[in-house]
Order: C-alpha cells, then sequence, then structure tokens
C-alpha cells in the first residue's frame, strides 16, 4: 500500500517524488498528464512515466540532468543543513510561483 510505502521510502529520493507526484494527481482528480519537468526533475518524470504509463501521456525534458541530483547536492541532503536549505528553496519556489501567478490572473 501506499501508506506503508510513505513509511519507509527516503523523502530525498526520486521513488518518495514519484508517489507524491501519484497522490497529488490522485487529489486533484488529474487521471492523465504531460509532465514538464527541468533538470533533476526529468529523472522523477522519467519514472513516473514507468511507473504510471497511463498516466503520463507525454514528457517534456528540459536541460535534463543524467544522474538526477549532484552528487554534492547529495551530500548535503544527509547532512543537518539539508532542512533549512530546503526550507528556504521551497520558500522561494513557491513565492515565486505565487508571483507569477497572481501577475498572470491579474490580465
Amino acid at each position: 500500500s501506499t501508506q506503508s510505502t510513505w513509511g519507509t521510502c527516503n523523502p530525498y529520493s526520486v521513488e518518495f517524488s514519484v508517489l507524491l507526484l501519484e497522490q497529488i494527481m490522485k487529489k486533484h482528480g488529474v487521471t492523465e498528464a504531460i509532465i514538464v519537468a527541468h533538470s533533476s526533475g526529468a529523472l522523477v518524470a522519467y519514472h513516473m512515466a514507468r511507473s504510471y504509463p497511463k498516466k503520463v501521456i507525454g514528457l517534456c525534458l528540459v536541460s535534463p540532468s543524467p544522474h538526477g541530483m549532484p552528487m554534492f547536492v547529495r551530500q548535503i541532503l544527509k547532512t543537518s543543513l539539508a532542512r533549512p536549505i530546503i526550507l528556504n528553496l521551497i520558500r522561494s519556489e513557491i513565492s515565486q510561483f505565487t508571483l507569477w501567478r497572481t501577475l498572470a490572473d491579474a490580465r
């Protein structure tokens, strides 16, 4: 089951990201999608397409990283520095998306 997999899955792994994406799609009623991914996200998109071929009807991979995250990033994620770095990145990405979405809606 997905619930038991969540507990044993590394939250920084591709497997976790694929499970998360699948659950987000399910929660929002998205049955099929074209996934657009950049850099190391392309690895997640690829594995999503392999794991859920009926849900992923297309891929658009922009500057894909052939090996996922660079080794130095993987090493940082294993340290105590990871949490603040990730939280700041998420905050900046969310704020950028919110600003962009607000500007688009205003038009």
